[in-house]
């Protein structure tokens, strides 16, 4: 259909359904002071085939704030960024990350209400999708965590969590002081209560190897 419009539009956009999405850029994580961040680089794609109001993101993404976000892209419009681009939630993770690594680093509410609309995107959920929801599940108030929880069942059901990834994560967020224990302990408990306990079980087992590895 979209090739029948006749039109450059349509024949890119019937060209971009028939092919197989790309891998994408290549990620790098970083620190910033105890948090964990994810750097992308450039992705030519975007660059190359999108109109010129959407190359933006396929330029390379910094882990400072360069890059990330536009000026005018207001907290109230964040809910609609996974609709920018459904099927590359890791690329509007990334430009999310700093910004919901401040629910758990700095106490700033109400940045979670995005983390369930990411599970449910399409996409790779990759390294930038996980760490985005450890930030939630160590959220500071209770309504930010409860949306990772929600967020955390949608990847879990979907066949998409990467416990082994987002286990590893929390630990490591924990030992840099980012994450509160006792805030992830609430959100995995809250987890736990609705039955999903073979998934707490699977990431306790792979956050607690790293909090006692000092022991060892």
């Amino acid at each position: 259909r979209a090739a029948s419009l006749g039109t450059a539009e349509g024949a890119r956009l019937a060209r971009w359904l028939a092919e197989e999405h790309p891998e994408l850029p290549v990620v790098r994580r970083t620190t910033s002071g105890p948090a964990i961040l994810t750097e992308f680089g450039e992705l030519l794609e975007l660059q190359q085939d999108f109109p010129p109001a959407f190359r933006a993101l396929g330029r390379p993404v910094s882990a400072s704030q360069e890059g990330r976000d536009c000026y005018h892209w207001y907290d109230s419009l964040k809910a609609q960024w996974p609709a920018a681009l459904p099927e590359r939630r890791e690329l509007v993770a990334v430009r999310m990350l700093r910004d919901l690594s401040h629910l758990a680093l700095h106490d700033v509410r109400g940045m979670s209400h995005v983390l369930p609309l990411l599970a449910e995107s399409g996409g790779e959920a990759g390294e930038t999708t996980h760490l985005a929801v450890a930030y939630g599940l160590g959220a500071r108030h209770p309504e930010d965590r409860l949306a990772a929880v929600d967020a955390l069942l949608v990847l879990a059901a979907r066949g998409q969590l990467d416990a082994p990834r987002l286990g590893a994560d929390l630990g490591q967020l924990i030992r840099r002081g980012a994450v509160k224990s006792l805030r992830l302990v609430d959100s995995l408990r809250t987890a736990a209560a609705t039955g999903a306990h073979t998934t707490v079980w699977n990431l306790l087992g792979h956050t607690l190897p790293v909090l006692l590895a000092d022991l060892a």
